[in-house]
């Protein structure tokens, strides 16, 4: 049976997760052995720090830097030294993970973070590699770090993706529209009444979702204090990811809303919160963006890093698939004016045009392609 390696780095929560969905679906079909890795594992530990905590760090106090060094960096095309000293520097701080990878020389390696992939592909320049190297891109609008020399075929979120990595040089023949691999849980199976009685909710309700990713970003007590200011049949559903200092600020605010709010901390059950809700208000990150449309749930986008999370606002506001709010402040009245009009059956409909629910599969046919 061929051996495949579903591999990320741990910045984030969105590149691990689209590697388990790859795993999963390749599992669930019995066409491969395959096994995650992540790339970091075995780093120095200082280098490891600077993906997951440093990196978190910058965009929490920093961001406007944040930004301004994904857009020198996305620059390195016009400028290849930039990616020839990245390059050596991966190299010294990678051993670990590329004698792993020489020592199993899987079939197909199916990378969802742009930092395994230039790892891997420095391997097989220099002929010590013979794995075929997939890389699924887990941006809407990827960076120039995505696109590596070496790369056998690239799997794509939606045709806006594709037509920037063909501007970037890479032929179309090697790209392949596929949407960004998410849990098979997703959409939620059951329907909209049983996951409410699942979940403890009321029916009835308007129901607003506000998700803050995985490291629990972003203004989210400013906006459930805006929103505690709507009137009428609505609940609220807060999920704080790994801050438990924010789920404790929200909690306490819970005793002074006029409608019901349940407050969650990190969540392996967000298809179920998104089949119960009518809106979600939450920092665009790929995953999320995914999964919202897959769930065909209206989107309001919050906060975004500046960079990729930028890059996949202009994705979901030129489709008409979710809303950018500049000002949280107008949250409340841009609630009230969504429900009592149309705008939100547009955006679920044009949800509904980028939804690839299919996308893990659509990777797993893609890597038997090339094995």
């Amino acid at each position: 049976m061929k051996h495949w390696v579903a591999t990320y780095a741990t910045a984030g929560e969105g590149h691990r997760r689209a590697s388990e969905a790859v795993a999963a679906a390749t599992v669930k079909r019995g066409v491969a052995q395959i096994q995650l890795r992540d790339c970091l594992e075995g780093s120095l530990p200082w280098f490891h720090w600077s993906y997951t905590r440093g990196y978190l760090l910058l965009v929490r106090t920093a961001p406007t830097l944040w930004g301004a060094l994904y857009g020198i960096t996305d620059l390195q095309g016009r400028h290849p030294w930039m990616m020839s000293v990245r390059r050596w520097n991966n190299a010294q701080h990678e051993k670990a993970y590329a004698h792993w990878l020489l020592e199993r020389q899987p079939d197909v390696i199916i990378a969802t973070h742009f930092f395994p992939i230039e790892v891997a592909t420095a391997l097989k320049r220099s002929g010590r590699l013979t794995s075929r190297i997939l890389c699924v891109i887990t941006d809407w609008l990827p960076h120039s770090f995505w696109t590596c020399p070496g790369v056998d075929r690239y799997a794509v979120a939606c045709e806006a993706t594709r037509r920037t990595l063909i501007d970037r040089g890479i032929p179309p023949s090697a790209i392949r529209v596929t949407g960004i691999p998410i849990d098979p849980k997703f959409p939620a199976q059951e329907d909209r009444a049983t996951l409410e009685g699942k979940l403890g909710l009321e029916s009835g309700k308007f129901t607003l979702l506000i998700a803050s990713g995985g490291f629990g970003l972003g203004p989210i007590q400013k906006l459930v204090k805006v929103l505690g200011r709507l009137k009428g049949n609505y609940q609220l559903l807060v999920v704080t990811g790994h801050n438990p200092a924010l789920q404790k600020t929200i909690e306490f605010l819970t005793p002074r809303f006029s409608y019901p709010m349940k407050v969650y901390d990190f969540v392996h059950n967000m298809h179920e919160l998104m089949g119960v809700s009518d809106l979600l208000i939450s920092k665009p990150g790929g995953l999320t963006c995914a999964e919202a449309a897959v769930s065909r749930l209206p989107m309001v986008m919050v906060a975004p890093i500046p960079g990729q999370e930028t890059r996949n606002v202009e994705v979901f506001v030129k489709e008409g698939a979710a809303v950018h709010l500049k000002n949280i402040d107008q949250a409340a009245e841009w609630v009230e004016n969504l429900r009592q009009g149309q705008q939100g059956e547009k955006l679920r409909q044009a949800a509904g045009r980028l939804a690839q629910p299919e996308a893990a599969d659509h990777v797993v046919d893609l890597a038997l392609e090339l094995s």
